[in-house]
């Protein structure tokens, strides 16, 4: 999921409640990844020019606004139920990939080793973002203090295609393919 937010959106406190709650479910555990896209205004601490262009890319009419699924770009209302709904559509049992990667610190940047292991012969790309937790800054409309702490805020983008990535091309079943990633 990538929560397209910002910490002066009025209507951002209600998006984080139903993510809360689902985080809070046990039958959403391992069924989803949320990473925050604080691109509603430039003065957010947890702005990002990655965050602004992954926004972007989405076209998008509002905020809060969910996008599932790089490929599944649906917007949703901040109803726990719609979303979990939503989840549970998009949620498969096994994965046509699966991606090991490792990481070093390299001078002022993060160099990414990732191998993807394709489990269904297909086309496959891969990118990899920068997340920050941690960072504080009072959320307009916050009815409780967690709300003032952002978590998983995108921070850098390793490719200048914010979705797809890089190409790895057709990979058979069984096959891998390699590639390096950097995070500046």
């Amino acid at each position: 999921l990538v929560d397209h937010t910002g910490n002066t959106c009025g209507y951002c406190p209600h998006m984080m409640k139903a993510l809360k709650e689902i985080e809070e479910s046990r039958d959403f555990d391992g069924k989803y990844y949320e990473a925050m896209s604080h691109s509603y205004s430039n003065t957010d601490p947890a702005f990002s020019g990655a965050a602004a262009s992954i926004s972007s890319h989405y076209g998008l009419q509002g905020y809060p606004t969910l996008t599932y699924n790089f490929y599944h770009p649906t917007s949703s209302s901040y109803n726990a139920e719609h979303i979990k709904g939503q989840i549970n559509a998009l949620w498969k049992e096994s994965a046509d990939a699966g991606i090991a990667a490792s990481t070093n610190l390299a001078a002022k940047s993060v160099v990414v080793n990732a191998e993807v292991k394709a489990a269904v012969d297909g086309e496959y790309s891969i990118t990899a973002w920068l997340l920050e937790d941690g960072i504080y800054a009072k959320q307009t409309n916050a009815t409780d203090e967690w709300m003032n702490t952002h978590n998983n805020a995108i921070r850098q983008r390793a490719t200048s295609d914010d979705i797809s990535g890089v190409d790895l091309g057709t990979i058979a079943e069984g096959e891998t393919a390699s590639t390096a990633l950097t995070l500046k």
